[in-house]
């Protein structure tokens, strides 16, 4: 009788590894597929739209920043250098504040404020 219920819980177990194994998986390669957020996936996204104008700014402190605004005019990718990562800003609406996960942009003629997490906001100005 032990025999009988040894062999009925190892197909159990068997049949539940079947099921379960596979979800298990299909999980674990959505999670490698490269899905994250824009923020982190950059220009490389399929569905960003194409450039509509690219400019430099140079910022006070002397940083630079080149920025991509998008042809839908409500985003826009932001690198701090010209091959580097990009991050991708929102606007709700034309001429409103950008916004991402870590900093914000308010463009204004060709002046462009910055403000990023924890730190103050810097001027800079189109080049």
């Amino acid at each position: 009788m032990t025999q009988a219920i040894k062999a009925r819980k190892c197909d159990a177990y068997r049949a539940g590894v079947r099921i379960v194994l596979p979800i298990l998986v299909a999980g674990l390669v959505a999670a490698c597929s490269g899905a994250g957020t824009d923020d982190q996936r950059g220009s490389d996204n399929a569905s960003t739209p194409p450039i509509g104008e690219s400019h430099s700014y140079r910022c006070e402190g002397g940083q630079v920043l080149y920025i991509d605004i998008l042809q839908d005019g409500l985003s826009m990718m932001v690198r701090r250098s010209p091959d580097g990562p990009a991050l991708r800003l929102s606007a709700a609406a034309q001429g409103r504040i950008f916004l991402g996960e870590r900093m914000n942009i308010m463009l204004s003629g060709k002046d462009l404020t910055l403000e990023e997490t924890d730190r103050e906001p810097i001027l800079c100005k189109r080049g």
